[in-house]
């Protein structure tokens, strides 16, 4: 995916557009000017993250150190990690993975963007990844979860 090159005004309307957004709305705000024209609720999430790392090193420098903050979902504490100046995400492998749960198996379809934008209650909304699996099977998400890894 070729993706747009963003004036400092693009910037800050980003910015303006997603001030008010949570991390998934910020995230789709950047998308979408990165990728006019496209559906970005359909991008894969690694693809995602593969065109804002991109886009970051176009606009900031290839050897630029990145830190990386994240809050437990389960405890709401911050932890940083260091990713490095020649950290670099790892290529797409597949669009969907597949759970083999009592005998059978179930496909599933990778994230996207838009599930992020859908959550509920805080929780990921697995079931949009195969409407038709057994979700509501204690240790079946569990299993997806391990897949999708």
């Amino acid at each position: 995916m070729t993706q747009a090159v963003l004036s400092d005004a693009d910037l800050v309307r980003v910015f303006e557009v997603g001030e008010a957004a949570g991390p998934a709305g910020r995230a789709a705000a950047l998308l979408r000017a990165l990728q006019p024209g496209q559906d970005v609720a359909r991008i894969g999430l690694g693809d995602r993250d593969r065109l804002i790392w991109a886009f970051k090193q176009q606009r900031f420098g290839q050897g630029t150190q990145m830190i990386v903050k994240a809050e437990c979902g389960a405890c709401a504490e911050w932890i940083s990690l260091d990713l490095g100046a020649d950290f670099t995400l790892p290529q797409k492998v597949s669009d969907a993975a597949t759970v083999v749960w009592k005998g059978q198996e179930w496909p599933l379809r990778l994230p996207q963007q838009g599930d992020l934008l859908v959550r509920d209650h805080g929780s990921f909304p697995f079931q949009r990844l195969n409407p038709e699996a057994p979700w509501a099977q204690d240790g079946f998400a569990e299993a997806a979860e391990a897949a999708l890894d």
